[in-house]
């Protein structure tokens, strides 16, 4: 697989294309199915589960068929076209679409992609790797690894009069080129027809296009999102901080973390094992030397509020001894070799054979295994080598569907398979509450089947950077549940860098400590006492945070929301403040920004406040700052530049956060109006039990806050009311100085105290007006 090269468009046949028929069809809030056929394609097809029922029926543009082109219309006016004359070519079981590469289209999406923020240029394709068994050291230290872990076929395009998603729902290796600049020596050749491309295409597999049109970045997304799989609302203790490192594999290792947790006062609820932990890296067994009794072991941990979360590799040893092995030989389940032998690669446990996760039986077989594991009470898993890794061993003689399927049309799909046999394993163990994975590798669909993680990445500031934009676009792609391993998997963090890292990502959607074997040690601990004090404030901080969270997630499910998001997402660009391009800023929801300080020894930084005529609250210094503009910010040893939008409702945990718990039923609402603000604040708040199932039968209690200011009087109101769950015992902080604060509960009416003091926003003694009121109760 030539991993930087892809299928020229000028090798591709435009004219005899007589037998090949295209049909658009709109399925729902302008997403459109372009299906191509022709006898040419042969295939089993992609098993992404798309959900176009999940749409409403109402449109505002069109897709108009010209041949084996097309025209993507909103408000009657021009989106995209295919190119006139080369619109759609045939090279053997190969094809292309070619769009007219309008200078003004600017790319974001792609899944997976280290290449930055905005794409214009790349040039990719789509085929989940192991990074750092298939890349240059250097590459994956220093440079771009290109393509990653995650195949996920999705551009998403800015045009003059809106945005288009573009989704390939075809497991082979797709490819695609944004108007990449082709010159050769620095264009030491004839002129290029034309010079840069628009287009996309695979190597096989019958086309079938997604066309989502919105006036928004926004609307894309959540269309997107809802036709691809919203992420199942995971369990609370998912959302909080985990700890992991190559190299714990005992019961001793994992009581001496939650000691030290407790004499730290850092929460944390997860507590990861790596490979170790099993019996000679034999899937599915566990040391008896390191866990003598585990299901008491881990039981034991979970009432202490840390969940164990081991990993799961698909790789099986290949020992006639191990009964995991001989029982999939007899179930026949396994990947083949054109010889109808059992495909051999070699991984961590030496010779290892893979189940065919392409066949129902193998993920049955799979989900039961995961069952008996799980039973020892285990209620997370993670997913790794899952792209798939075979080792030094070439994947192409790797077979599926029982040795009819080639490798690749089913290599990008192979997690995917995993991923749905683990989720069916873990709600066979415990049918109550619900799973949690993390996942490597993931394809279209992945996100009905949590979360995943940026793979192996480095403890250094060119990874750090990254970060962002990778999971922004992984967001956009429709994988919002996402984060990078923290700070950074292999290298050594020192504690100014791994200081950088934590303000960075402590609201990312996961927050997992991990480090390579052999590296310097880091937890939070670990680094001395000044850079412990910096990591547990921020892991503390998104603990304070975790209503908040919570919440986020709940719209992520319901209406296909992300968690990160990229400025332009809430705002509009203007000459004067350009958000195209933004890739070190981010959103956390719709209401706090973060502009983290990523280089080396900087102490400020220059930030974009998106927002003609909004105000923003900054978290370090309590001042309220114009927006619509750039302005200077710094921090402290301590602070990071962290701004709350005028108008924001935040519901947080109350106090200083120093262990895992999790009181969702009391809640500090913090709300962000100064006494002069024309804003007014709305909030829906919603919380359940935080790990069954109940809420899907109406388990959730939820309520409606909404907030005005007049004449320096605070008037706060309770709404739609629904008590599913618990009564929620509220109390109320104000960043503005009022003379009268009223609360308004349906027929009854209250004046609050207006306590002057100052301000908090990072877990000290709270001011600015404080009280307490019960809801529901």
């Amino acid at each position: 697989m030539y991993f930087h090269k892809t299928e020229p468009p000028l090798n591709f046949n435009y004219k005899k294309t007589g037998d090949i028929s295209l049909k658009a069809s709109h399925l729902g809030e302008d997403v459109y199915r372009l299906d191509y056929t022709a006898k040419r394609w042969k295939g089993h097809g992609s098993q992404a589960v798309l959900s176009p029922e999940s749409l409403g029926r109402a449109r505002q543009g069109s897709v108009e068929v010209r041949g084996t082109g097309f025209r993507a219309f909103l408000d009657k006016k021009l989106l995209i076209e295919t190119r006139e004359g080369e619109d759609f070519g045939v090279l053997g079981s190969k094809w292309v679409v070619n769009f007219t590469p309008e200078p003004d289209l600017k790319f974001y999406g792609l899944g997976e992609k280290s290449q930055g923020f905005e794409k214009t240029g790349t040039r990719t394709k789509f085929w989940n790797t192991d990074g750092w068994a298939d890349f240059h050291p250097a590459a994956k230290t220093e440079g771009v690894t290109d393509p990653m872990y995650i195949s996920v076929p999705y551009v998403l395009v800015k045009a003059e009069h809106g945005w288009v998603g573009i989704l390939v729902n075809n497991p082979f290796p797709v490819f695609m080129h944004l108007m990449p600049d082709d010159t050769i020596a620095g264009g030491l050749h004839g002129a290029l027809t034309p010079a840069r491309r628009f287009c996309l295409g695979s190597s096989g597999g019958g086309p079938e296009i997604y066309l989502i049109l919105g006036s928004s970045a926004r609307d894309v997304t959540t269309r997107l999102q809802r036709l691809t799989g919203t992420v199942p609302l995971p369990p609370l203790w998912a959302l909080g901080y985990h700890q992991s490192r190559w190299g714990y594999k005992s019961f001793a290792d994992l009581d001496r973390l939650d000691r030290k947790f407790i004499e730290e006062k850092i929460p944390c609820d997860g507590l990861w094992l790596d490979i170790d932990y099993m019996d000679g890296f034999r899937i599915f067994s566990i040391d008896e030397k390191g866990f003598s009794h585990p299901s008491n072991q881990f039981q034991d941990l979970k009432r202490r509020g840390r969940r164990v979360v081991p990993i799961l590799d698909p790789g099986i040893k290949a020992d006639p001894d191990f009964d995991v092995y001989r029982d999939a030989l007899k179930k026949n389940i396994l990947c083949k070799t054109s010889e109808g032998l059992p495909f051999v690669g070699l991984v961590w446990p030496g010779e290892t054979v893979f189940p065919d996760f392409s066949l129902a039986e193998a993920r049955e077989w799979w989900a039961e295994q995961v069952r008996k594991l799980a039973s020892n009470g285990i209620h997370g898993f993670w997913l790794d080598m899952n792209d798939p890794s075979t080792g030094a061993v070439d994947p192409s003689d790797m077979l599926f569907g029982g040795g009819r399927i080639p490798h690749e049309e089913y290599h990008n799909q192979y997690a995917l398979g995993m991923q749905e046999a683990s989720w069916d394993g873990l709600i066979r163990a415990h049918s109550a509450v619900r799973p949690f994975l993390v996942s490597r590798s993931a394809f279209i669909s992945s996100s009905r089947y949590g979360a995943v993680w940026t793979g192996d990445n480095w403890s250094n500031r060119l990874h750090l950077r990254r970060c962002i934009p990778v999971c922004l676009n992984l967001s956009l792609s429709g994988l919002p549940f996402c984060g990078p391993d923290v700070p950074g998997f292999g290298g050594d963090a020192d504690g100014p860098l791994a200081a950088a890292w934590f303000k960075t990502c402590f609201l990312f959607p996961f927050l997992r400590n991990h480090s390579v074997a052999g590296s310097r040690e880091q937890e939070p601990w670990s680094f001395g006492a000044k850079t412990r004090d910096i990591l547990a404030r921020y892991i503390r901080l998104r603990y304070k945070l975790m209503p908040y969270l919570y919440n986020l997630f709940i719209d992520q499910e319901e209406r296909g929301e992300p968690i990160l998001r990229p400025l332009f997402y809430h705002f509009d660009e203007t000459p004067g403040v350009p958000l195209s391009g933004v890739a070190d800023q981010f959103m956390v929801g719709p209401s706090i920004l973060q502009a983290p300080l990523l280089e080396e020894k900087s102490d400020s930084r220059q930030v974009v406040l998106p927002g003609e005529g909004l105000r923003w609250f900054s978290a370090a210094d309590g001042k309220w700052i114009d927006g619509g503009r750039t302005v200077q910010a710094g921090e402290s040893a301590v602070s990071t530049p962290l701004f709350i939008r005028e108008g924001a409702v935040i519901p947080m945990q109350e106090g200083v956060r120093e262990n895992p718990d999790k009181t969702l039923a009391f809640v500090e609402f913090h709300v962000f109006l100064p006494a002069d603000s024309q804003a007014e604040a709305e909030y829906v708040y919603s919380f359940d039990d935080g790990e069954s199932f109940a809420y899907r039968k109406g388990f959730r209690t939820s309520f409606r806050l909404t907030a005005k200011t007049r004449d320096k009087t605070l008037r706060v109101e309770i709404r739609d009311k629904k008590p599913g769950h618990l009564p929620c015992e509220l109390s109320f902080v104000l960043y503005g100085a009022f003379d009268k604060v009223v609360l308004l509960d349906g027929a009854k009416e209250a004046h609050l105290p207006t306590a002057k003091s100052s301000w908090d926003f990072l877990g000290r003694k709270v001011g600015i007006g404080r009280t307490r009121e019960f809801l529901l109760k």
